[in-house]
Parts: C-alpha cells; sequence; structure tokens
C-alpha cells in the first residue's frame, strides 16, 4: 500500500469510523441544533479573534439554551453562529 493510501486510512479511522471520535466531540450534522441556530439573532458577541471548535466561552458570556437541546448553548461571535457544551463550554459547531 502506497504512503498517500495508508494515510487516508488512517485518517478515515481516526476520525470517521472510530468509536468515540467526531461524534464525541461535536454534534455531528444534527439538522434540528443547526438548523435553529443559523435563523437565531443572538445573544452576539463581538471578538477581535474568529472562534473555532474547541475553543472555551467565558463563564462571563450570557449563552442561550437550545430548545430540545438541554445540554446546548448558542451565541453568536462576530457573525458566526456557534453551538456550545453548556456544561464544559467548549466550542462543538460554528456554523
Amino acid at each position: 500500500m502506497g504512503r498517500f493510501a495508508l494515510a487516508c486510512a488512517a485518517f478515515l479511522f481516526a476520525f470517521v469510523l472510530s468509536p468515540g471520535s467526531r461524534a464525541e466531540e461535536g454534534i455531528g450534522n444534527e439538522p434540528a441544533v443547526r438548523g435553529w441556530a443559523m435563523v437565531q439573532n443572538g445573544p452576539t458577541v463581538t471578538a477581535g479573534t474568529d472562534v473555532v471548535r474547541g475553543d472555551v466561552i467565558p463563564e462571563s458570556i450570557k449563552l442561550a439554551e437550545v430548545p430540545d437541546h438541554p445540554t446546548y448553548g448558542f451565541i453568536i461571535i462576530n457573525t458566526e453562529r456557534v453551538i456550545v457544551d453548556l456544561e464544559t463550554r467548549k466550542v462543538l459547531a460554528v456554523y
């Protein structure tokens, strides 16, 4: 197997096929949460940098609770819609 094919296989296993990989780190493609987030107007915060998945939102920033998904919080940072784990305040998805 060539190096490229081996690298692709390792990527697939580590990030797509392995149990507990991306699903535990984010919300995946949960259409209900994404759809809800895309039509919200706030709360909104302006930040000097972009937010990325894995960032932690400070306790001083108020998050909205996502209806029917009580473990998720929501905020708009700059122009990005952000889904946050309410327990850890870790960014799970940025739209």
